[in-house]
């Protein structure tokens, strides 16, 4: 072989090898295959989120005991790991999370540790709105949706019924009554359809929703209304209810989506 060609390979070993000043490159994506493996053995299956989190507080306090142990250290930050593997996320994702979160850091306005406050923690300059990004946006607002949505299938049919919300105002007229009505009761359809889809699959459950919870608020509405049209002053002009009932039986029927639109039919 040729000098040359010699050291052309002498420079690929170089560029390919795991070794920096004499020592190994520790392969942080090998060793988390290996930590899951071990884990699953020991410990078992599941998220095991709050007994992670409870092994995690128990390490602290021993990391304050003796904060120059450096295997204390080492304990919160495998505890850790293991917490975002059980949560399925895949080693090679960890392993990029870290390196893209260290880069987002390194990215970012830190105030003067001088200035900071001793034994407290140092955070990053908040940046303006711009520093929101769409996606930040979208996680908030699905993160809500989402545990709104769990709130309300945990409900049990009682509770779903309590969540009805309107009340007559009786120093108000018939018009706003009926308008702030048909506000809560197309949320309340919303809100029961998703429930009794859940609970008892989506055959019919539009007549299912009309006829267990809208019905019977929309004849309570009603019994509401003739009783604060007999207790008015005869000077007052009244809604019909009469024709605002049967306009309501016959949205309802029909299974249309209510809205104040017909006041002004």
């Amino acid at each position: 072989m040729s000098d040359d060609k010699k050291d052309l390979n002498a420079l690929w070993d170089l560029v390919c090898s795991t070794k920096t000043d004499g020592h190994d490159q520790y392969d942080l994506v090998a060793h988390l295959h290996r930590q899951r493996e071990f884990s699953l053995r020991t410990f078992g299956p599941g998220e095991r989120t709050e007994g992670v989190l409870d092994h995690i507080q128990k390490e602290i306090f021993e990391v304050r005991e003796n904060p120059k142990d450096i295997s204390e250290w080492i304990d919160i930050v495998i505890l850790a790991l293991d917490g975002a593997l059980r949560m399925g996320f895949e080693p090679e994702q960890i392993a990029e999370a870290l390196e893209a979160k260290q880069a987002k850091n390194e990215s970012r306005k830190w105030p003067d540790w001088r200035t900071a406050e001793p034994g407290k923690a140092i955070q990053h300059v908040k940046e303006a709105i711009d520093d929101v990004t769409h996606e930040d946006i979208g996680s908030v607002l699905a993160s809500i949706a989402g545990r709104f949505q769990a709130e309300i299938l945990a409900l049990t049919e009682d509770g779903l019924k309590a969540r009805w919300w309107f009340k007559w105002n009786p120093g108000m007229s018939d018009a706003w009554n009926l308008y702030e009505f048909t506000d809560a009761l197309e949320g309340y359809r919303r809100t029961c359809r998703t429930w009794e889809e859940h609970h008892g699959g989506s055959c019919c459950v539009v007549e299912r929703v009309r006829d267990k919870y809208l019905m019977p608020r929309v004849r309570e509405f009603f019994a509401m209304l003739h009783g604060a049209q007999k207790e008015r002053a005869p000077a007052v002009a009244p809604i019909d209810a009469g024709r605002l009932d049967e306009e309501f039986m016959k949205r309802l029927e029909n299974g249309e989506h209510l809205s104040s639109d017909f006041l002004n039919n």
